[in-house]
């Protein structure tokens, strides 16, 4: 990663720009979920390091690595020995980066960007579960390239769904998986777990053609500091946010996601 400047990682952003507009994927709700695919296998495909979370101007920033608390922080331009985050007393924390093909998203309440806007894609209702447990929920479809991102328990969380398919004799990249948050917002008891779904091993078309075009998690995991760093004297000093969990967005994030189109597309959702 050393010698990597500002310009190269400005590419690859706005190239990823051009795939997707929020990078990440969230789970903001308790029981929401998204059917994911992993894309590489987590000894290989995950990057991770000390990384901040800046507020500035009431807005959440992308993870910017700390230079101080992190073992082996690569070199960008614009960074020195002195992290300017850990001076303005924001705390930065372990996270995890790993590459995911989200294919949809289910929600317990329809699109809340309806409320502001009657134009705004309305998700399609759908049936998940069987009999007296069954529920309904809200499917936004997404059928895009995302960042997992999250603490050392989402880690946790990574390394069980790993151990579970070698039980089976699979890995984490032989089906999808139902990844599902527990907890209300802004939770500390918040958890997240992910559940192998059956009959799911054949790589769909659109899947195979991301992973042959798949860049380096470690760039991508970059960028909100090379980012940060080619704007340092713009961005001021970090503003004191309101408490946080390992996955939290701002309202902007949440409304880029919640204005994606959401086709409607009639299926059985019982074994999700």
């Amino acid at each position: 990663m050393a010698g990597r400047g500002t310009s190269y990682f400005t590419k690859r952003s706005r190239e990823r720009q051009a795939q997707f507009s929020n990078p990440f994927v969230y789970l903001r709700e308790d029981l929401e979920q998204a059917r994911i695919r992993f894309l590489e296998e987590p000894t290989e495909g995950i990057y991770s390091g000390v990384f901040h979370r800046p507020w500035v101007k009431g807005r959440l920033l992308n993870p910017v690595i700390c230079v101080e608390q992190d073992d082996s922080p690569p070199k960008v331009e614009g960074m020195t020995d002195e992290c300017p985050l850990c001076t303005a007393d924001d705390d930065p924390r372990m996270q995890f980066f790993i590459w995911v093909y989200v294919y949809y998203l289910l929600h317990p309440h329809q699109n809340p960007a309806l409320d502001k806007d009657p134009q705004a894609p309305k998700w399609q209702a759908v049936k998940v579960g069987r009999g007296a447990t069954a529920t309904t929920m809200f499917r936004q479809d997404v059928n895009k390239l995302k960042i997992l991102l999250g603490g050392p328990r989402l880690k946790d969380e990574i390394d069980n769904a790993v151990a579970a398919a070698a039980e089976n004799d699979a890995t984490l990249l032989d089906a999808d998986y139902r990844f599902i948050r527990h907890g209300v917002p802004k939770s500390s008891e918040t958890r997240y777990n992910f559940v192998a779904i059956g009959k799911s091993s054949k790589l769909r078309d659109e899947v195979t053609k991301v992973i042959d075009e798949l860049g380096d998690i470690a760039d991508a995991a970059l960028e909100g500091t090379t980012s940060f760093y080619a704007n340092v004297d713009e961005a001021g000093e970090s503003e004191e946010p309101e408490e946080t969990e390992e996955q939290e967005e701002t309202e902007e994030e949440a409304a880029e996601v919640g204005e994606e189109e959401a086709e409607s597309e009639s299926k059985d959702f019982a074994t999700l």
